[in-house]
């Protein structure tokens, strides 16, 4: 099993590269950074219970302090499978 401190730092790599992303007005670049999002907060989610509230509160924390999900809904929401992926994610949660 990954020692919780080497999972917070490939959640800061996810995190750069969303965020990277969300930069662009690409659609492929939004997609890859909602399938990004997602499996963040996935993996959040199925860490052991010890480390759950840690990973998961700090995922989410990151999430409201950049607004991730304003962003995700903010364009591209007339493109289906772009839709998907978001609903998808927002389901995670």
């Amino acid at each position: 099993m990954f020692s919780f401190a080497l999972l917070m730092q490939v959640s800061a790599v996810q995190q750069r590269f969303v965020l990277q992303m969300l930069s662009f007005s690409n659609f492929n670049k939004h997609l890859s950074a909602v399938r990004e999002t997602h499996a963040m907060v996935k993996r959040a989610v199925e860490l052991p219970k010890d480390s759950l509230g840690n990973a998961m509160g700090h995922t989410i924390q990151w999430l409201e302090s950049h607004n991730i999900v304003g962003q995700l809904l903010r364009a591209n929401l007339h493109q289906k499978q772009y839709v998907d992926q978001v609903r998808s994610s927002l389901k995670c949660c």
